[in-house]
């Protein structure tokens, strides 16, 4: 992975972990396409098209409900442009007031100084048990 790559994805998860709205206005492609995890909760899990719906229709709404950190471990380019980022998400639900943990992959595509495209897999089990822990003591329940 280029020094460039490493820049521009220090950037990013910083400016996900501040909320730093400019930064990531800066930083995200304006047809810039988020990918999230099918099963996310309270319907967050789907494709959001443009800068704008992924600031405010997944990353504001998830800000909302959760109090999350994206905390990166590894970066590994594939295929030129694109670059795998594990880590964890660590956090707590705003409404519940439980705590998780949950591992994720990014799959994000760079073009020049830009982010325009990230595609999220994560332990969506996790996010799930911190909204609405009694979907998981009825799941135990029944197994």
């Amino acid at each position: 992975m280029t020094v460039h790559h490493r820049d521009i994805l220090g950037r990013f998860y910083r400016a996900l972990q501040t909320a730093n709205v400019s930064e990531l206005n800066a930083l995200l492609d304006p047809k810039f396409v988020l990918k999230a995890a099918a099963g996310m909760p309270n319907g967050l899990g789907g494709v959001y098209t443009g800068r704008m719906a992924a600031l405010q229709d997944f990353w504001g709404r998830v800000a909302q409900q959760f109090d999350v950190k994206a905390l990166p471990v590894e970066f590994s380019m594939v295929e030129g442009r694109d670059v795998f980022v594990t880590g964890q998400y660590v956090g707590v639900s705003r409404v519940t007031g439980r705590s998780f943990t949950a591992d994720f992959i990014h799959r994000i595509h760079i073009q020049g100084d830009s982010l325009t495209r990230l595609t999220q897999f994560t332990d969506t089990f996790q996010w799930n048990a911190a909204a609405n822990p009694i979907l998981v003591e009825r799941a135990d329940a029944s197994s």
